[in-house]
């Protein structure tokens, strides 16, 4: 712990930065700073390095089977995620390896109890390839997010081109209905004018027809009846004759008779 005097006035809210960095110079925090930045400048926590750089997993494969392959080496919590952090790091940052002057690769990491210790400029690489993955993801969400969108605006503007269609179809089906419904009252109306024309024209023949026969019918019955009428006639003459012949032979022999006697009584 190191105590710093922000001024030699002791007056609160005043920062004189020269004096300030005399005194950490002289406590030798700049020191260890620089000497703590020129090898590990940072460290994080293996199970902060697991849950914030998760995303650089090459795969879900992968991922299965390096738990799979630490859980088989040990049981112990620390190292199953320091065993893990390592795996991760090394298929993360395999472009930042280095061979040593014994031939040896170098990593940009060094794993230790409880944290992992990262060389300069691999944390940098660490997020600028976190930041990719999660601008991939996010695409890939937004690529979701949109298809979704558009999907449901399509099929709301392909239900309501549906309602337009079947509206304009209907419209017209109704349209062509009434023109169709018009030609055939008119197609039925010639039709039905000319077979009234030609049922009349034939009842005309027929009546003149029935006239002609009626006349016929009457001048031969009249005829018929005239010869009947005379044969009738002459038969009543005969029949009458043939009666009143008799009757008048008697009354001419009783005439006769009296003429006798009153020529006789005369005489």
């Amino acid at each position: 712990i190191r105590c710093i005097k922000p001024n030699t006035m002791k007056e609160p809210l005043i920062m004189q930065h020269n004096s300030t960095v005399e005194q950490l110079r002289c406590a030798g925090v700049v020191a260890a700073v620089t000497i703590s930045r020129s090898a590990f400048p940072n460290r994080l926590e293996h199970d902060i390095v697991l849950d914030r750089f998760k995303a650089l997993w090459r795969s879900k494969a992968q991922q299965r089977e390096a738990l799979e392959t630490v859980m088989e080496l040990t049981d112990e919590p620390t190292l199953q995620s320091k065993c893990m952090a390592d795996s991760l790091l090394t298929s993360a940052m395999e472009e930042l390896e280095t061979m040593s002057d014994a031939g040896s690769p170098v990593k940009a990491f060094v794993m230790g109890i409880t944290r992992t210790y990262f060389r300069a400029g691999a944390l940098e690489f660490l997020e600028a390839e976190r930041l990719k993955r999660l601008g991939f993801w996010a695409a890939d969400i937004q690529r979701i997010v949109r298809g979704f969108c558009k999907r449901r605006i399509y099929k709301r503007l392909r239900r309501v081109a549906v309602v337009l269609a079947s509206i304009v179809r209907q419209k017209l089906a109704t349209r062509t209905y009434h023109h169709m419904r018009k030609a055939a009252i008119t197609i039925e109306n010639w039709n039905r004018r000319i077979f009234s024309k030609l049922t009349l024209i034939t009842l005309r023949r027929n009546h003149n027809a029935t006239r002609i026969q009626t006349l016929w019918r009457t001048v031969t019955v009249r005829a018929v009846f005239v010869e009947q009428r005379k044969a009738s006639i002459v038969i009543q003459t005969l029949a009458r004759g043939a009666i009143q012949r008799p009757k008048y032979r008697v009354a001419l022999h009783q005439f006769k008779e009296d003429a006798k006697l009153e020529n006789q009584v005369m005489a």
